[in-house]
């Protein structure tokens, strides 16, 4: 999955199974999904980073936030359709939900 900085720290993003059960007790809801993108994209995001950065929701929120957003001065790291697709593709195959890549 991707890899990224914020704030002169290297991420890299990893679905886990530690990480969907956080978000899922924070409130990460499969069936909201493709309902709600905009939420769901954070409890992604968030599962994707907690089992190795122990990050919390509104921390990893916060990140999410100026990673996708561009003040015209640094180009924005993320692209949401594709880092949205990329996390839910990331999430369904943990489940054996998804495509074989």
């Amino acid at each position: 999955m991707t890899d990224f900085e914020y704030e002169g720290k290297s991420y890299e993003l990893k679905m886990t199974r530690a990480g969907v059960r956080v978000a899922e007790e924070q409130g990460l809801c499969a069936s909201e999904i493709a309902e709600k993108p905009f939420s769901a994209i954070n409890w992604l995001f968030f599962a994707s980073l907690y089992s190795r950065y122990k990050i919390n929701p509104a921390k990893a929120a916060t990140m999410l936030d100026a990673l996708l957003e561009s003040d015209g001065e640094i180009p924005a790291t993320f692209e949401f359709t594709k880092l949205f697709e990329e996390l839910s593709e990331a999430y369904a195959n943990l489940f054996g939900l998804g495509g074989s890549e």
